[in-house]
């Protein structure tokens, strides 16, 4: 018998759980009632003002325009998320949605990054629940990136076998 033809990167491509996505974005939003930042703010003599802690949930709902724009990122993640895990989508279809779930991964990440770390005037302290939700979006966003890589992987090995199947017509 003929040995096995060797897998594809494509067909190697590590495969993930299906709701990873939505389990790190669950654990993002978890983290929002953890104490996120110890902010002591600095004092107009020598003395510094006392330590104030804020959650997460203070962070983002600080600014109503941030607040909508965080929460219009999230759902467009998750809405990507149910697109790409239709049956009847294609691999194109699969590939923009992880394409853009990255894009909009990222931008999350640093507007969350942003809210958590920008202050004037006051030393800032990250605490553990900033740590774990700031984790879980940035892992949100890896995971789009590798499946988006998977897709597109998957795209060019199945074009590659069509290219192999139909010889070139001559004319």
């Amino acid at each position: 018998p003929a040995p096995a033809p060797a897998p594809t990167v494509a067909e190697r491509w590590p495969r993930r759980a299906p709701w990873l996505r939505v389990v790190l974005i669950a654990g993002f939003l978890l983290s929002l009632p953890l104490q996120w930042i110890e902010e002591t703010p600095s004092g107009c003599g020598a003395r510094p003002g006392p330590p104030v802690v804020k959650t997460g949930w203070e962070l983002v709902t600080r600014d109503s325009k941030a607040m909508g724009m965080i929460a219009f990122l999230m759902i467009c993640g998750l809405a990507l998320l149910a697109l790409s895990r239709a049956r009847r989508a294609g691999s194109g279809t699969r590939l923009a949605a992880h394409v853009v779930a990255t894009a909009t991964g990222a931008l999350l990440f640093v507007l969350v990054h942003f809210a958590a770390t920008f202050t004037l005037f006051a030393r800032l302290k990250l605490l553990p629940g900033a740590l774990v939700g700031l984790c879980c979006l940035a892992l949100a966003t890896v995971e789009a990136l590798t499946r988006a890589i998977g897709e597109l992987l998957a795209l060019v090995a199945a074009r590659r076998r069509r290219r192999l199947d139909d010889p070139p017509h001559r004319s």
